[in-house]
């Protein structure tokens, strides 16, 4: 039997599952933590291209980030793979570059697309500043004014919302884009905006993208903004003959509103009457008690069930603050792997990245290794690559995941071929050369492999995502105040066992742990300030907090002091209130 044959096999033993996989036309699948959905995705798109889709034509696979599109990529190939040049997966921003405004600007009479290249940070804030400089004429403090014109057009604004923003919001995100252009330059936000535009104005591309996709899979639809459900409903509802959709989401899990992600969307998306919709309903991660608990705060009526016995979760009150929950977090690891839980199966969740250092820092001074997931950058394939690369310089050669073989493959995965003899020879050499004695910057260390091809590699327009992430990853270890910027950070980070994991809430996301702990449950830290004004913001907050809590198989311990400790002083305001909301405290 093939892995593709018993991957569907599998999913007959769920009615839902089942129900899904075999729905033809367009579906929705509801799909709440650990039930399965990456799986039914990956098998279906497996399926439709073995045996509905046939070459020259190929299926579009549609994820929020370069990590999830990896992770696809490799479940796919694991079920047998497609390697027709057709099929796609990855993120919208790189379909709408690679497979919308590249090959297909100049047709649509949009030749000067072609030619603008992707705005690193840096350009994008130089940009920036001059078009306040030039075009905001209103009030004086524009501390907030790049994030508000980068949500705004995230969530497609019309003229009446931008004009509701204030004076001169709408003329600076104008003179910002023109600025990039006269530079020859556009950022994500414009490859959305361009992409969209191009599909709607011409019914001719249009038609020529649906014969290329025929089907249309959309991974974590709840966490991707407006442009992507456009997109969606130009392709899958419009004129021409539409692509099929498949679509999976959840939008008790959204998290990401900060870059235009409306969970709403899913859900109209699921009401349209040619879609078919179906909720999946087991969680085979998590234990019954744990999956009992967050239902008690999740605000949809969407009903979890649960296979695994078990799920213990616990509320530790140490009223001697902050100090005390490191001593009881510490003090519960130690148990933990005394009694036979692998470190990798330990995730601390924070609200905070400056709370993910101090307590890691923390793990590894009580000499328990741990490993930093905080959302300074994402774990892409050149962000993961590097760090594998520190690994195996400074911490062994046979250090798990960072062999040679296996960053050789990398680095040939990175460029698009396969044959890349005199580049690996390139790599080689520069690995070689570092001597582990000598003291090592992160930044440094990120130099040396970037001379060696890797900045070559990233200046092509495939990889324009993974260059935006490694500006990340340069800026992050580059500032003075941490602690990590060794390179030794980079290589604890690239090791895949052997370490806690220690990350924030959003960072959390899609992942999974025996036994999850989170402290600093305080109101003020967790909802943050900033959610205790705002409706929406607090709906987010509970979010991330559901979306932490989900991602435990075994156990979750929450640690709370009962005030928080913010840059201002000391504030009295209690336990959190979603500890509250899970019913565990009175």
């Amino acid at each position: 039997m093939t892995a593709l044959a018993r991957s569907i096999s599998d999913l007959q033993t769920n009615e839902r599952q089942w129900d899904a996989f075999t729905t033809e036309g367009n579906c929705v699948v509801v799909a709440p933590p650990g039930s399965g959905k990456t799986k039914l995705l990956t098998t279906r798109m497996a399926y439709v291209l073995a045996t509905k889709v046939k070459a020259p034509q190929g299926a579009a696979c549609l994820t929020f980030s370069v990590a999830a599109a990896h992770e696809l990529k490799s479940r796919l190939m694991a079920l047998g793979g497609d390697s027709r040049p057709a099929s796609f997966v990855g993120t919208v921003h790189s379909f709408a570059w690679n497979r919308i405004l590249l090959p297909f600007a100049a047709a649509a009479g949009r030749s000067e697309l072609q030619g603008l290249r992707i705005a690193t940070k840096a350009q994008e804030s130089t940009a920036f500043k001059a078009a306040v400089s030039d075009y905001f004429v209103a009030y004086g403090d524009t501390t907030n004014l790049r994030s508000t014109v980068d949500v705004a057009r995230k969530r497609f604004y019309s003229p009446a919302e931008w004009a509701a923003l204030g004076p001169g919001v709408a003329e600076t995100a104008e003179g910002y884009r023109e600025n990039l252009r006269d530079a020859g330059l556009i950022d994500f936000d414009g490859v959305i905006e361009e992409a969209v535009g191009l599909v709607r104005d011409s019914k001719s591309l249009q038609r020529v993208i649906q014969s290329r996709y025929p089907v249309l899979f959309v991974d974590e639809y709840q966490d991707l903004a407006p442009g992507l459900d456009e997109l969606v409903k130009l392709l899958c509802f419009g004129d021409g003959t539409p692509s099929a959709l498949f679509a999976v989401g959840d939008p008790d899990q959204a998290v990401y509103a900060f870059n235009g992600a409306n969970p709403e969307l899913l859900m109209s998306l699921a009401k349209r009457p040619t879609v078919s919709t179906v909720e999946l309903v087991v969680n085979y991660r998590s234990g019954i008690q744990l999956i009992q608990a967050a239902a008690r705060m999740k605000k949809s009526a969407h009903v979890v069930q649960g296979v695994r016995p078990g799920g213990a979760i616990e509320i530790t009150y140490c009223p001697r603050g902050f100090e005390e929950q490191v001593e009881k977090l510490i003090e519960g690891i130690r148990k933990a792997a005394a009694d036979g839980t692998p470190a990798h199966e330990i995730a601390v969740i924070c609200a905070t990245n400056e709370l993910c250092i101090q307590l890691g820092n923390a793990l590894n001074s009580s000499s328990i290794p741990a490993v930093y997931r905080t959302a300074d950058y994402r774990q892409t394939e050149a962000t993961l690559f590097l760090e594998r690369c520190a690994t195996w310089c400074f911490l062994g050669r046979e250090a798990s995941g960072a062999r040679l073989s296996v960053l050789l493959s990398a680095w040939r995965r990175l460029q698009g071929s396969a044959r890349a003899a005199s580049c690996d020879v390139a790599l080689t050499q520069a690995l070689l050369g570092v001597d582990p004695l000598v003291p090592f910057t992160a930044t440094e260390f990120i130099k040396v492999i970037m001379d060696a091809g890797l900045s070559e590699v990233l200046q092509n327009d495939r990889n324009s995502e993974e260059l935006t992430e490694v500006e990340k990853m340069l800026q992050a270890v580059g500032e003075s105040r941490r602690t990590e910027k060794d390179v030794m950070f980079l290589a604890q980070r690239g090791l895949k066992e052997g370490r806690v994991h220690v990350m924030t809430m959003t960072s959390s996301k899609g992942l999974e742990f025996s036994r999850v702990y989170m402290p600093c449950l305080d109101e003020g830290g967790v909802p943050g300030y900033h959610a205790r004004k705002s409706d929406d913001d607090m709906v987010e907050e509970r979010r991330k907090f559901y979306v932490s809590l989900t991602r435990a198989k075994d156990y979750v311990e929450l640690l709370f002091s009962g005030y928080f400790e913010g840059r201002y002083g000391v504030d009295n305001f209690g336990p959190s209130r979603f500890l509250f909301e899970l019913d565990l405290l009175s």
